[in-house]
């Protein structure tokens, strides 16, 4: 029977993809139906017809091929070819991706209906709820196996880092499709892999290494036994397989379709249900809307009690399908798939891998610790949120409400107390004060995508221009205002918070562009548009488009509070608690929790 399944779906698609050289017999036509028909696969006919026009219009089947394409359809099939059609598929499994556990959605966008669903050549079936897990109607068959990336042979720099590419030669569903890409494996520790995947031939964004400093590509070579292997699908459709040493496969991608193109790249692996979406927002604790953290990286306890972990370093806008049927499907909308693999083999190891890679937390000084119980002092820390601001502007006080600050300050200090206040990013612009005129001369601020004139959002003071923590002058400009406010009131410590970055607005005030960067072809499945209540995804920084960085932003502005506590406290450890975080952000600054 899977054998009959896999030579029906590999005649159709020559079948259709011969269609435009109308070189086919109507017995053959009729013969490879009936077959479809057996294995209740009529959804996957308009996809080769739609496939025969795409691969006319872009020639991406030689001509050779098409001749023999002809040929093979102007008799009807006999048992001879048949069987080395069978020989050919052997090595190529499909599976029935029809059961409704095992789904994978072809169409994440709201609003599907049959009609498009058939038109990007997948199948359609309503089908009940699994629990709390909606199951797709419209899903991807095993046809795909045969149309997607086929990998090429791996190629060995040595034995701990080898590299293979894959291709496809008919265009997915999407626009855009990267026909060639590129898998780097390394084995960077006894218990850590790395897998990276991009587009061999074009540049793509990734996390600059600046602000998120981990092992650059080569820097780790492992010459042991590692706790892991892989395997590689050579020749086959797009398949790599981890697996623990002598044991079970703990991460293994699914070649029924995965997609590498401009704007969307998306992946299938095995590893449970619900959609998560991961792009900062100004968004308090909340079940189902992506919120002020970007952490992609999941912790797993596998049915034998051991532990992996899987990080991807990617901060675009994104979303994590998990699913029943052991299935985890990573949908972002740009930069490249680079993952690594933690083996554990226990969660505590898992924890320990993960900061082996990212950074350790920064250790906090000793008066944060839980102090007051131990020595008896009833408060320990004055925390000040934006009320303490003249017109809720930063590196300002107030004179009518907070007019004994500074004395109030001195006071803690003399009773062995600290001093913690509040700063937001936007820095208004809306009457002369001194941080607004040092970020103009200095140029520092984030610009619409003219990349000349700076974008104006609207927060707590009124209208504001956002400083960009990505520029290189940004260290000595928050070091100064943090050092001119610090000698009119000297904190212990800094709270960032409105660092997503928030806007109360959603993109500017004048407005985004309509472009395929402020409004992409896929949003991933976040609450409301991913132009909501922050700026501009077009809006241009030194490290790239805000559509790359966005998820930095917080993390970015910890970075420099950081450097500019140190340079102004010297010796002391520096205390800053950041509401927006991305990984490796613990280097830098606590995580406010609410």
């Amino acid at each position: 029977m899977a054998n009959l399944f896999k030579l029906a779906l590999f005649c159709c698609s020559l079948l259709f993809s011969a269609e435009a050289d109308r070189g086919w017999s109507r017995s053959t036509e009729l013969w490879c139906k009936e077959q479809i028909k057996k294995m209740d696969l009529q959804c996957d006919i308009p996809r080769f017809r739609k496939t025969a026009r795409r691969q006319e219009r872009i020639d991406a089947v030689s001509d050779q091929r098409k001749e023999q394409t002809k040929i093979l359809f102007i008799r009807s099939i006999p048992g001879w070819l048949k069987s080395k059609l069978l020989d050919r598929l052997a090595t190529s499994p499909v599976e029935d991706l029809r059961i409704p556990v095992r789904r994978l959605d072809c169409f994440p966008e709201p609003g599907s209906s049959e009609q498009d669903c058939v038109d990007r050549g997948c199948c359609w079936s309503p089908a009940e709820r699994l629990g709390d897990y909606p199951v797709p109607y419209c899903f991807y068959s095993g046809i795909y196996e045969q149309t997607g990336y086929q990998m090429g042979t791996l190629k060995y720099t040595n034995l701990t880092f080898m590299q293979v590419d894959a291709t496809r030669e008919e265009p997915s569903f999407l626009p855009n499709d990267v026909l060639t890409i590129r898998t780097e494996i390394s084995y960077e520790t006894e218990t850590r892999l790395r897998l990276k995947i991009y587009d061999p031939n074009n540049e793509r964004y990734e996390v600059p290494q600046k602000f998120v400093q981990r092992p650059v590509d080569g820097q780790y070579s492992y010459s042991g036994t590692p706790k892991y292997m892989v395997s590689v699908s050579e020749g086959e459709g797009y398949q790599i397989t981890i697996q623990r040493r002598n044991g079970p496969a703990i991460m293994k991608s699914t070649p029924v379709n995965f997609i590498f193109a401009d704007q969307q790249d998306f992946m299938y692996n095995m590893t449970v249900g619900r959609k998560l979406g991961i792009w900062a927002r100004d968004q308090p604790l909340s079940t189902y809307c992506n919120e002020y953290g970007a952490h992609p990286m999941y912790v797993l306890i596998e049915e034998d009690g051991q532990s992996h972990g899987v990080v991807l370093m990617n901060s675009n806008a994104m979303d994590v399908t998990l699913q029943p049927g052991n299935l985890v499907t990573w949908r972002t909308i740009g930069g490249i798939l680079d993952f690594y693999v933690l083996v554990g083999p226990t969660p505590n190891d898992v924890v320990k891998q993960y900061f082996d890679l990212i950074g350790r937390p920064y250790l906090p000084p000793y008066w944060v610790v839980n102090r007051t119980r131990a020595i008896g002092f009833p408060q320990e820390v004055q925390w000040n949120d934006i009320d303490y601001m003249e017109y809720h502007m930063d590196f300002t006080y107030s004179q009518d409400n907070y007019s004994a600050l500074p004395e109030m300050v001195a006071d803690l200090h003399a009773n062995n107390q600290r001093y913690i206040m509040i700063l937001d990013p936007g820095i208004y612009n809306g009457m002369f004060n001194a941080p607004l005129m040092d970020g103009n001369k200095l140029g520092i601020w984030i610009n619409k995508s003219d990349g000349v004139t700076p974008l104006e959002g609207i927060v707590w003071p009124g209208t504001v221009y956002y400083p960009d923590f990505t520029n290189h002058k940004i260290d000595d400009y928050w070091a100064a205002q943090l050092k001119s406010y610090h000698d009119q009131i000297p904190f212990d410590g800094v709270w960032i918070d409105m660092n997503e970055p928030s806007n109360f607005v959603d993109g500017s005030t004048s407005g985004c562009s309509s472009d395929s960067i402020d409004k992409p072809p896929y949003t991933p499945h976040i609450c409301d548009q991913l132009v909501t209540k922050t700026i501009c995804l077009g809006a241009k920084q030194e490290a790239g488009l805000h559509y790359n960085v966005h998820s930095l932003y917080g993390h970015t502005k910890g970075i420099s509070t950081n450097h500019g506590l140190k340079s102004l406290f010297g010796a002391k450890r520096p205390v800053i608690i950041s509401r927006s975080t991305f990984m490796s952000s613990g280097r830098y600054v606590g995580s406010l929790d609410r």
